[in-house]
């Protein structure tokens, strides 16, 4: 799937921006969750150092008690002292029935074990409890703090961390989206400008005028299209005088096979034979100096006359059913009156060859349909064959010169599609091809009015 440039950068954009904030909140919560851990750690050794004071008096359990009850739930104590035997002295009320899961009697003086484990008291198993264990004289001392408190901040921050993600992911996707489509407004300004310069460029691309990577570019598409611009030309002025050089010598040859042909008696076949081909060379010469005088602006006739396209389609039908019966094609022509002004030389020209382009390539006993109307404000002919259609990458190849995409009947120059379009546009006009099941070649001028009465 094709995507625009924009889209792509606002998509690399969103990454890039997910990925480091994502690595940022991931590196936020763990220092969170260190710094907390420490804090609770200095509480934790806090307390083991009042409980030291207190420990092989009476006022050991009191003490217990009284330090258990004067916290909240949030940041709840529990404390459990053993004696080397591993018979409970005293502990809290809050204390697990099986004391402290997971302690470590076996540790010796003077070091601290920490760990975590979730109280089995608590419903959901999300209530956990940092815990501290040591051995204080002949004493095993163990103590805890809930870490409810720091749990409930922790998925806080967890939470607007996520949302903040989410909220800089997407204003900088959109950020990005807008400065990539502001930055690329020049690209779109020079492709549409490219678009309208026709197969001869004639003209310049915009400039920001900037000098930045985009100013630059088109700087040198400008040059570019300099240069293409004086090739075609180049390739179009040899074209037209190698017509014009061949138009004469092809004119004196067919006058000397002709008066070779008078006195030939029973040997004139051949010499029939190569006016055929002269006539066809002649032909191709007079095509290709119509093309290079329409495409070169100087083909529009200065004689203008009103005429209805229905009646010009209906008369050239009739001129070539007797070639289209000889191959056994049914060739109808129907529709309605569509009146345009323009010269009929011309227009019945660029029928004729949507027509023989449709004769030559329908198969034997096939079928060509002409409808004549207006839509839009247009006239139109359509000419619809019932060939082998055309590709969709061809339907617009086959307008150029001496492009030949459909095998048919006779040998085709090429040049009678491009001729009919660049009659058409000479008016004002076009002609577009589709392929709805055969080929479908529309020819369209704008209407000149209704029928004069």
């Amino acid at each position: 799937m094709n995507r625009s440039i924009r889209l792509r950068i606002a998509l690399a954009v969103f990454a890039v921006v997910v990925s480091l904030v994502a690595l940022q909140n991931v590196w936020v919560l763990e220092r969170f969750k260190h710094g907390f851990t420490e804090e609770i750690d200095d509480r934790l050794e806090e307390d083991l150092g009042e409980i030291r004071l207190v420990l092989g008096t009476p006022a050991l359990a009191e003490w217990i008690q009284e330090a258990s009850q004067r916290q909240r739930r949030e940041d709840e104590l529990f404390i459990e002292v053993r004696d080397a035997d591993g018979k409970i002295v005293a502990h809290s009320l809050n204390v697990p029935d099986a004391g402290f899961p997971g302690a470590h009697g076996t540790i010796g003086p003077p070091k601290l074990y920490y760990w975590e484990f979730a109280h089995p008291r608590s419903r959901s198993g999300a209530r956990r409890v940092r815990a501290l264990e040591a051995w204080v004289g002949e004493y095993h001392v163990a103590i805890g703090i809930s870490l409810q408190e720091t749990q409930r901040w922790y998925w806080g921050l967890r939470k607007n961390l996520a949302t903040s993600l989410l909220a800089i992911a997407v204003l900088g996707a959109l950020s990005a989206y807008w400065v990539a489509a502001r930055s690329l407004r020049p690209v779109s300004r020079i492709a549409a400008q490219a678009r309208a310069l026709g197969s001869l460029p004639d003209g310049v691309l915009p400039r920001t005028g900037s000098g930045d990577e985009i100013d630059r570019l088109a700087a040198v598409l400008n040059d570019l299209l300099h240069r293409i611009r004086e090739e075609v030309l180049r390739v179009r002025r040899l074209t037209a005088d190698a017509a014009h050089a061949l138009r004469t010598p092809l004119t004196a040859i067919r006058g000397h096979l002709e008066l070779d042909a008078a006195g030939a008696g029973d040997a004139s076949e051949p010499v029939a034979t190569a006016i055929e081909q002269v006539d066809d060379l002649i032909r191709f010469v007079n095509r290709l100096l119509l093309l290079e005088k329409l495409e070169s602006g100087m083909g529009e006739p200065t004689a203008r006359e009103r005429f209805d396209l229905l009646e010009l389609a209906r008369e050239l039908v009739d001129h070539l059913r007797v070639i289209a019966e000889e191959r056994e094609i049914s060739l109808e022509c129907r529709g309605e009156s569509a009146w345009v002004e323009a010269d009929a030389v011309w227009i019945r020209q660029a029928i004729v060859n949507l027509l023989d382009n449709a004769l030559r390539h329908t198969p034997l006993g096939g079928k060509v349909a002409v409808d004549v109307g207006t839509l839009g404000g247009a006239a139109e002919i359509s000419v619809w064959d019932s060939g082998k259609g055309l590709p969709p990458d061809q339907l617009e190849r086959v307008f150029e010169r001496y492009y030949s995409t459909r095998g048919g009947t006779g040998a085709g120059t090429g040049l009678g599609l491009p001729i009919a379009r660049a009659i058409a546009r000479t008016y004002g006009g076009d002609v577009t091809a589709t392929s709805p099941g055969g080929a479908r070649f529309v020819l369209r001028l704008p209407v000149a009015g209704e029928a004069p009465i």
